[in-house]
């Protein structure tokens, strides 16, 4: 399980993490949804860093399977979307 600051570090996005290529338009929707697939990754994280009982002693089970709910949630969507994508640029 990441460590917090491990958790902080990935927070940030870097330069190489946006294209730089097409229309403005095109680029600017490009960044924001690599910019928001990020942030539900981050989340994802979180949860499951706040979910484990051995990490985060002082939240109640019902919470902790909460947030195991939510980041199983946030997995399966990163997963279809990413399959969506492969499919469309195998075709």
């Amino acid at each position: 399980m990441a460590k917090i600051e491990e958790l902080e570090s990935e927070l940030v996005l870097n330069d190489s993490d946006f294209i730089e290529e097409g229309g403005d338009d095109e680029l600017a929707i490009a960044n924001d949804v690599i910019a928001a697939l990020s942030l539900l990754k981050k989340s994802m994280h979180l949860l499951d860093y706040m979910g484990d009982s051995d990490l985060c002693k002082t939240i109640t089970k019902r919470e902790r399977e909460t947030m195991s709910r939510v980041s199983d949630s946030i997995r399966e969507f990163l997963d279809d979307v990413g399959s969506h994508y492969e499919d469309e640029e195998d075709e």
